[in-house]
């Protein structure tokens, strides 16, 4: 059986909200999207009013409120601005990589910040150790061990996505440094590839 089949038969539970095709990675992107804009639009409902207090009123009472529902806004526009570039890097990957179905891996653990450590592959056959963050959501997935899709190349990183959750999940070589010389010594079209993909570069995980 091949691994699309072996994803296609997998169970999927009734409040699924995704099949197990890989083709509904772009479903995933974009209800990540359109849940990290509810989020801002229910805290820009709430932060903008006691910013315009002191505005409305003229009152120097209201500055201490003003002033936190400034910090607010503030704060919920970084958010927002950090969910979607997360977002934009995935939906790069995703247009230069093909998704490959993943189902031997081993998990290692989980470092500071809530960073995710696993091998691909379940013994250890040269396949790096890689390091991955949960982008909308803290600790393991849980329906991981059912198996994942892959889009990226090993030596530089990528995304897996859940296909039951529509959990996405980025990742590099936990071993950046260390492997420098076989990312310097691929050959040109892998590299331009990863460059295309916005992972040529290291890119901090921790959040």
């Amino acid at each position: 059986m091949s691994a699309h089949q072996q994803a296609r038969s997998a169970p999927v539970g009734p409040s699924t909200p995704y099949d197990t095709d890989a083709a509904d990675f772009r479903s995933s992107v974009k209800r990540h999207y359109g849940t990290v804009l509810k989020r801002f639009a229910k805290r820009f409902a709430v932060f903008l009013p006691l910013w315009l207090l002191v505005f409305i009123t003229g009152s120097d009472y209201a500055v201490p409120v003003s002033i936190l529902g400034f910090l607010g806004l503030l704060i919920s526009a970084l958010r927002l601005w950090a969910h979607l570039s997360w977002l934009r890097r995935c939906s790069k990957v995703f247009r230069e990589y093909p998704l490959e179905y993943r189902s031997q891996f081993v998990k290692l653990g989980t470092g500071r910040g809530r960073v995710l450590t696993f091998r691909l592959a379940e013994e250890q056959s040269g396949a790096p150790v890689m390091s991955a963050v949960n982008l909308f959501d803290s600790g393991w997935p849980t329906d991981i061990e059912d198996g994942f899709w892959f889009a990226g190349d090993e030596l530089f990183g990528g995304i897996a996505f859940l296909p039951h959750t529509g959990e996405l999940l980025f990742m590099q070589p936990q071993e950046w440094i260390l492997m420098r010389e076989q990312r310097a010594n691929a050959d040109s079209e892998r590299v331009m590839r990863a460059k295309c993909a916005g992972i040529k570069g290291y890119v901090s995980l921790t959040r």
